[in-house]
């Protein structure tokens, strides 16, 4: 997803009360996780499911990039998980969430 675009939509959410720091954004085509990326940087907590395995890793690469530092900003860590995003429900309730 395009940075600035992702930036723009979840400021807004934000702004209009869409998404709030203490609820889950989801994301159920996590890709290379720009998403979690942006959503941590603001504050928000998220999880994202991805089919690819080879996305899943490289996302993983990239969150470790930032963990240092929203560890330091007390920021919430991103979460992926593999899976097809049509058994969503199933694949967030195994990592002990709900939808």
């Amino acid at each position: 997803m395009a940075r600035g675009l992702l930036t723009r939509i979840l400021k807004v959410g934000l702004e209009r009360g869409w998404f709030s720091p203490d609820g889950l954004l989801l994301d159920c085509f996590g890709g290379v996780g720009t998403t979690g990326i942006m959503a941590s940087s603001l504050g928000l907590r998220s999880m994202s499911v991805e089919l690819e395995e080879k996305f899943v890793s490289l996302a993983r690469e990239n969150f470790a990039l930032h963990e240092r530092d929203w560890r330091a900003l007390g920021l919430p860590l991103p979460v992926i998980l593999q899976g097809d995003s049509r058994n969503l429900r199933e694949i967030v309730r195994e990592a002990g969430g709900a939808v």
